[in-house]
Order: structure tokens, then sequence, then C-alpha cells
């Protein structure tokens, strides 16, 4: 009897590690996934979330990516933390605010430099850094959710030569937007 309650919890923990696992691979538009490597949380101070975030495109195109406007996380406890100025690392990251004038809203001339975008070719993964603080006096506790908005570019493989010769007001018109979300996950206390 004891030897069939140890495997039940030994299956009832793997099943646990699977769904946990299963939380932190998503997949986007244009081909891409995203998954997230690591989540840590810092109380000793401000309470800060980083993460690791491993973007890849599975696709047969390439896709051109940044970051902007909501990126955000918030625990369990409802504590909301935000990016400070260097949030972002890895990847492109518009800050500007609104955040609509990161792809172009309401004129491409604003927008973030089309050139600045992180190409990400066919098979090709990146790896973001992200950095989240929370305001002061914050307790965080429990499970962790992450929200970034990006915008992106899906360029076919039989263009991407031609690509070049589109002027920036033509790229931008091609960008189109989503977004990265992880469900409620146990971030790594240090």
């Amino acid at each position: 009897m004891r030897g069939k309650r140890i495997a039940v919890f030994s299956l009832l923990a793997f099943a646990a590690a699977a769904q946990e696992q299963d939380k932190r691979l998503v997949e986007l538009n244009g081909g891409l996934t995203a998954q997230l490597l690591t989540l840590g949380r810092d109380t000793s101070g401000r309470p800060t979330i980083t993460a690791a975030v491993k973007i890849a495109n599975t696709g047969k195109d390439y896709v051109f990516l940044m970051v902007y406007g909501s990126l955000s996380a918030i625990d369990e406890g409802g504590v909301k933390f935000e990016p400070p100025g260097d949030a972002v690392s890895g990847i492109a990251w518009c800050e500007t605010a609104p955040a609509e004038r990161c792809i172009g809203i309401p004129s491409g001339s604003n927008a973030f430099p089309i050139q600045q975008y992180t190409e990400i070719d066919p098979g090709k993964a990146v790896t973001a850094h992200l950095r989240l603080v929370a305001p002061g006096g914050s307790k965080s506790v429990g499970r962790v959710s992450i929200v970034a908005q990006i915008g992106y570019r899906v360029v076919k493989e039989v263009d991407i030569q031609n690509d070049g010769v589109l002027s920036d007001t033509q790229r931008i018109k091609q960008v189109r937007t989503g977004s990265i979300s992880f469900e409620p996950i146990q971030a790594t206390e240090r």
C-alpha cells in the first residue's frame, strides 16, 4: 500500500511540474514562440522581478521585433511591477509615451527606428532580459504573471532581398502588434 502511495504522489508531482512547464512556453503570431527561462524575485530592497525570455522564430519567414508599451508583472498579492529606465536588454525596446508612437501612430515620422528592430531569422532565437520593480513599501508574494506588448514585422523568405528597397514608411505600415503573456508562475526567491 505504501508503494502505491509513493507512486501516486510521484505521478502527481510529475503532473504538477509538467503543468508548470506548460505555462513557461507560449505560441505567438508570426511563427514565434516565447519561453520563460528564468523568473526571480528579490525582496531585499524594493521588490524586483527579473526574467529571461527566449523568443524563437519557428517559422520560415524573417521576423523583426521590438518590445514597447505595456511591460508589467503582477503577483498574487496584487503588487504591480513596472519597468525602470533600463528594464529590457537583449531585444529592441521602445519606451516612448504614449506607446502608440513607437509603432507609428499617429505619424510614422515619430516611430521607433525600423532599422533598430531585432531581427530573428528562421530557426533562430534571442533572449530578452526583463527587470521590473514594485513601488516602495510593497511586499511581493506568491506567483507572478508577466505581460509584454510587442510590435513585429514578418517578411517572407522570398521577399527578404527586396525588403531593403522599401522606405521606412512602407515598412512601418507592415508592423503588427501582439503581446507575450505568461500565466502566474512561482518566482525563485533571492
